[in-house]
């Protein structure tokens, strides 16, 4: 996800759609993996499982999330957070243990405007995974649910420890000059036109079933090869494309500056397709990478990733906890594709969600910087406590 401040149009925007598109560096890369004949095969097999095995079930967990969300009123839950001060931290954590940016947008605006305290601000960001959340959900959902767990509980008792520490958190705040109305979350990749919004959305509504059909047989272990050579090498070919596909919509919309459909009902299929597919681009890319980084030094030099982070001991876990201070969800979501491949220890993807502010931390920074680089500071903290804690005692 990403964040958008709305501006009035001109040149500054005429300017930003002149700027080359960096993200288009990524299909070109996978093209020259794909033409060489010595990594070909493996980035066909990273392709075809990340869609299979991971873009798949973060799309349609999205779509069922989405579903959800456009039902739920965040100035609502804000009102109650409001009203009731005494729950004010556990609606806080609850609201950073979504998955997205949205519930720690409403926490950050609450406290912009004095109705939430600096401690709510950092329970929030603590209890926060941004987008890894759903990538987490949909491939260990159990692992998924208990780091959000321990999470919320952890931002609670930092956020308690902080209000008392930050009785008075007026100094925290700067004169608002922008509301919530002009600092938007939009999916990363949000579509620029009918088009590409109605390509997505149909090309994953397409695809729903029968991906689905092929990654539940993937989940279960069910051996394709054995019963037909054709099938799984259709199989792998039918993924990878899928993927790529999913990649260059990513790039291609990688500049969009408005939602696609503004006039839509939120719940409409083909919206919660569109805003789900968009969102879906976002982490599958970044899963590829953190695959294709796991996979070709094993294939091309022979090393064990796996062995190696390992070998790495507690710098692993500093490490992924260092990541998760920076903004953003990009690099959280490639930590956490590196903890599903077996390459990070669980006590560096807990390490790494108490730090993780995800894209939250961006309308923090532009709203209330120093809070912002306050509750960074505060987040990691419990970061390093537990990450390095779970580590020595439990492994």
């Amino acid at each position: 996800m990403s964040f958008i401040v709305a501006t009035a149009p001109g040149p500054s925007n005429a300017l930003r759609r002149m700027t080359p598109n960096k993200r288009m560096l990524l299909p070109v890369v996978l093209m020259a993996l794909l033409m060489v004949p010595g990594s070909r095969q493996v980035t066909l097999q990273v392709l075809s499982d990340a869609f299979f095995q991971v873009g798949i079930f973060v799309y349609l967990s999205l779509v069922a999330f989405h579903a959800v969300a456009s039902r739920v009123s965040g100035g609502r839950m804000a009102e109650l957070i409001a009203r009731y001060p005494a729950v004010e931290l556990s609606g806080a954590a609850l609201l950073g243990a979504l998955p997205g940016c949205g519930g720690a947008i409403v926490v950050v605006t609450q406290f912009v405007r004095g109705n939430a305290s600096f401690g709510a601000v950092v329970t929030v960001l603590t209890s926060t995974m941004g987008d890894a959340a759903f990538l987490l959900l949909a491939s260990e959902p159990v692992t998924g649910l208990s780091v959000m767990a321990i999470s919320s509980v952890v931002g609670v008792i930092t956020g308690a420890v902080v209000n008392y520490i930050h009785q008075d958190d007026s100094v925290m705040r700067q004169p608002a000059k922008a509301s919530n109305d002009n600092v938007a979350c939009q999916c990363e990749g949000t579509l620029a036109s009918p088009f590409a919004s109605r390509f997505a959305s149909y090309f994953f509504l397409v695809l729903a079933i029968p991906a689905l059909i092929i990654a539940l047989f993937m989940a279960f272990n069910v051996d394709i090869q054995a019963y037909s050579a054709v099938l799984n090498t259709s199989i792998v070919y039918g993924g990878a494309s899928a993927a790529f596909i999913t990649i260059v919509l990513w790039a291609i919309n990688g500049q969009a500056t408005a939602p696609s459909q503004p006039n839509a009902p939120a719940g409409k299929l083909q919206v919660l397709s569109a805003n789900a597919a968009a969102d879906t681009q976002f982490v599958l890319s970044w899963v590829v990478v953190a695959f294709l980084l796991f996979e070709l030094p094993m294939f091309w030099f022979n090393v064990d990733m796996a062995a190696a982070f390992d070998g790495m001991g507690v710098v692993a876990v500093l490490g992924a906890i260092a990541v998760g201070m920076l903004p953003g969800c990009g690099p959280q979501i490639m930590v956490t594709g590196l903890y599903l491949q077996g390459a990070l220890p669980f006590a560096a993807l807990l390490g790494n969600g108490l730090a993780n502010d995800g894209d939250a931390l961006f309308p923090a920074m532009a709203l209330a910087p120093k809070a912002a680089a306050y509750a960074t500071l505060y987040s990691a903290v419990p970061a390093l406590v537990v990450g390095l804690g779970w580590f020595y005692l439990v492994g």
